[in-house]
């Protein structure tokens, strides 16, 4: 999915309503994530709270240090012990204080 593709789904209106951001917020986010994305294809694990996100926790577990970002409330509430999840407001705000903005 392209940068404006992702761009134009976080403005829709009801996932505006869920993760609170502005536009500038928005464009902040996206030029983070372009900044640092990575393309990963990790070995798929398996033990997160829901075995149909069993793909997400293979990723934030393939590289250590990583978090999930996400707006899914039941994945913010059951992480696997050694993830980090931020929602998108929280990932902008530290994203935000490390960069001085």
């Amino acid at each position: 999915m392209r940068l404006a593709e992702y761009r134009k789904v976080l403005l829709r209106p009801r996932i505006r309503e869920r993760h609170g951001l502005s536009d500038e917020e928005i464009d902040r986010l996206l030029t983070a994530l372009a900044t640092v994305a990575m393309i990963r294809h990790p070995a798929l694990q398996t033990g997160g709270p829901d075995p149909n996100d069993d793909h997400l926790w293979s990723l934030v577990l393939d590289t250590l240090g990583s978090w999930l970002v996400t707006g899914d409330i039941a994945l913010a509430r059951s992480p696997l012990d050694s993830v980090r999840v931020l929602s998108p407001r929280e990932f902008v705000e530290s994203v935000g204080a490390a960069s001085g903005l």
